[in-house]
């Protein structure tokens, strides 16, 4: 596990505070970072990040550390009940980083991160899934149709003004986990 110092985290915060303040990728810059750290620009560059990107892909592994820790070990003991495990175990991780959960997700930085966690997950949840013989449809395919249907959750969770506490939100996960798109429409399917 990478270990983060307590200037990893302000920057970090510097940098979910910058991306309140633009409209795009390219007007986040280190100098704007580092006035919100209150650092210099050459204090950032020198000592923790030399790029925007470096930053970012920081951010992403501290945020995503601890949950990826938990669903590894989950899926490595052929556990049943991933759903629930996650709504319990992984959901209070996901809350607790919040601030940069919320701008990971949000609108500049949504497809990297999306990229980042589709890349990291879909093998984690497709050994998951062989261990079930029963599933009709591949593997991956299945994998990939789940982990974006959490990713679509989790997404308007945390681009809540006031996201729900784990706790509340757990059985809105679950709920909405076990609705097909037919059913969220009130449709009948062929």
């Amino acid at each position: 596990m990478i270990s983060y110092s307590s200037t990893d985290i302000r920057i970090f915060g510097a940098f979910c505070q910058t991306t309140k303040e633009v409209s795009s990728f390219s007007e986040i810059t280190l100098p704007k970072i580092a006035a919100h750290a209150a650092m210099t620009r050459q204090s950032l560059y020198q000592t923790y990040y030399k790029s925007v990107d470096e930053l970012i892909k920081a951010m992403q592994l501290y945020v995503d550390q601890d949950g990826q820790e938990k669903i590894k070990h989950f899926v490595s003991q052929k556990n049943k009940g991933f759903l629930k495990f996650f709504a319990l175990e992984v959901l209070p991780l996901i809350y607790e980083n919040r601030t940069f959960q919320a701008a990971l997700y949000g609108d500049i930085l949504y497809s990297g991160w999306i990229a980042y966690l589709e890349n990291t997950y879909s093998p984690i949840l497709e050994k998951y899934i062989q261990t079930d013989s029963s599933q009709l449809l591949e593997p991956r395919y299945t994998a990939n149709l789940v982990l974006r249907q959490i990713l679509a959750i989790l997404s308007q969770w945390m681009r809540s003004p006031q996201p729900e506490t784990p706790i509340l939100f757990k059985d809105k996960f679950l709920y909405l986990m076990k609705l097909s798109p037919a059913e969220l429409l009130n449709e009948e399917v062929l």
